[in-house]
């Protein structure tokens, strides 16, 4: 096994094996808990984000989609503060 793995034919083999098995979603996000971690950042930075623009641009409207987003933020928070305890 080992001597598989000094080899850089077979070790390059192995890199492109997996490239191409994560896809578009893996080669944006990662594999694995970090994946999950990263889609939940950047879920929680849209949400924000939105809600900021969204309070620029519409102050009348912007209490009402806070109080839609702000249980996602929260939500999203505890996840990835849950995931650093483990």
């Amino acid at each position: 096994m080992s001597n598989q793995l000094s080899n850089p034919k077979n070790l390059k083999d192995s890199i492109e094996h997996e490239k191409l098995e994560v896809g578009f979603v893996g080669k944006l996000f990662g594999k694995g808990d970090a994946a999950k971690l990263n889609a939940t950042t950047l879920s929680l930075a849209f949400l924000i984000l939105s809600g900021i623009t969204i309070s620029l641009i519409d102050l009348e409207n912007s209490k009402e989609y806070w109080e839609i987003i702000f249980p996602l933020i929260t939500l999203a928070f505890g996840y990835i503060w849950g995931e650093a305890k483990r």
